[in-house]
């Protein structure tokens, strides 16, 4: 198995050193890059190895592990700026992004299909749904967010009303 700093580096290559420069000259578009490797961290890393490999609890703690890991790649200086400050820039910016998702009925319209939230600090349970992509269309995030939560294409099923 990798060590962490070795995990962290793979997941650096892989989402943020090829992305676009937009992407990477602010900490509000690099804390969605960030979040994309916490879920793949969580989904592929932790998940396989829970006895070897930290757990992050939250996006914040995980994006502060990278941060700590290889600053050079944070769109601002420590002299200027803290993480705190910064991460709170990212967290208002990306609470004003829509959220898109699906009510999912039976054919009978009689039962709704919910989903739970991964790191729901309660028992919630809600539609599929998620951040919309920037210059993503509707109703592509629509049976995007479904696919990705319940494995279900909902292309032609879809109203997008």
């Amino acid at each position: 198995m990798k060590s962490l700093e070795q995990l962290f580096d793979d997941l650096i290559v892989r989402f943020i050193i090829n992305s676009p420069d937009d992407e990477l000259s602010s900490m509000e578009r690099l804390g969605f890059l960030i979040e994309q490797a916490f879920w793949y961290y969580d989904d592929f890393h932790y998940d396989q190895n829970p006895k070897e490999l930290p757990k992050y609890p939250s996006l914040k703690s995980f994006a502060f592990a990278f941060y700590k890991h290889c600053p050079h790649i944070f769109p601002f200086s420590p002299a200027d700026s803290t993480f705190e400050e910064e991460f709170g820039k990212f967290l208002k910016y990306k609470s004003s992004i829509p959220v898109i998702g699906a009510v999912m009925l039976d054919e009978g319209g009689k039962e709704v299909l919910l989903v739970q939230g991964y790191h729901a600090r309660s028992n919630t349970w809600t539609f599929p749904k998620g951040k919309i992509n920037q210059h993503e269309r509707y109703e592509d995030c629509a049976k995007r967010e479904v696919y990705e939560e319940t494995s279900f294409e909902a292309n032609e099923l879809l109203n997008p009303n």
